[in-house]
């Protein structure tokens, strides 16, 4: 447990090390495509990189598992039977680490459940619809009070009823953008990366931030030789009859 534990520091703690990179050097720049390759490497590094140790001329770079106490409770030494030991003065602190253990693995296991659950409700949705065919991509169109969303290669249209053939082009050509950069991969590993470390809240900042630029890629491939103006009053349109309330702030 120990060396897991370490690696849960190690991990987390380069993560906070990318995500402070990129809001101090990349956050103000329009270049969406390298701000997510940027951070997309800095998740893969963070898991990665503990798990190796690299030497240079027969010298170990520690890491930092090693710059730290691989225990957190102080040593006990067992004595013969009859004489005093330290093993009772410290029950209380081994039972708080074992209950941060199982509160650690319980919120793993909550949200394992419910990404999996998230994951069957969103295929099955899919699978259960007729789609037809534009191009690679499967089209859903749906009249029913409902958000427009893209999984991979499926493209779901809501309220479809009240697009225009030009608007449903426009909203399937944004959509497009999105499975054709494989952004639904990036929140596929988000999720995963956020089960296992579901205790550090700078993982939500880090899906605002993909999914920004999710929709500022797509948005700028979208809008790539076109009228922007009607673009900006189609993302308006859809966007106030995806809420339930128009006029409400949402």
């Amino acid at each position: 447990m120990n060396h897991y534990l370490n690696y849960l520091v190690e991990a987390n703690l380069s993560l906070a090390f990318f995500l402070a990179s990129y809001l101090l050097v990349l956050r103000k720049e329009t270049i969406f495509g390298f701000q997510r390759m940027f951070l997309l490497t800095g998740i893969i590094a963070s898991l990665i990189f503990p798990l190796v140790h690299i030497s240079f001329s027969g010298t170990r770079i520690p890491s930092l598992g090693q710059l730290i106490p691989s225990y957190l409770l102080p040593e006990v030494t067992i004595q013969a039977e009859g004489s005093p030991s330290l093993l009772n003065t410290f029950q209380g602190q081994v039972d708080y680490w074992h209950y941060i253990e199982l509160i650690y693995i319980g919120g793993i296991l909550f949200f394992l459940s419910r990404f999996f659950l998230q994951l069957i409700q969103l295929t099955r949705k899919l699978t259960c619809s007729t789609p037809h065919q534009v191009g690679i991509y499967k089209v859903i169109e749906s009249p029913e009070h409902q958000h427009t969303f893209s999984f991979f290669n499926y493209i779901f249209l809501g309220q479809s009823n009240v697009l225009t053939a030009e608007e449903k082009n426009r909203v399937i050509r944004h959509e497009t953008v999105h499975a054709r950069q494989l952004h639904s991969l990036d929140l596929l590993l988000l999720n995963l990366v956020t089960t296992f470390f579901w205790f550090n809240p700078l993982l939500i900042i880090y899906r605002k931030i993909f999914i920004q630029l999710h929709e500022f890629e797509a948005d700028a491939r979208a809008v790539e030789n076109r009228d922007v103006n009607a673009y900006c009053i189609l993302l308006a349109k859809v966007a106030l009859q995806s809420a339930d309330f128009p006029l409400a702030n949402h």
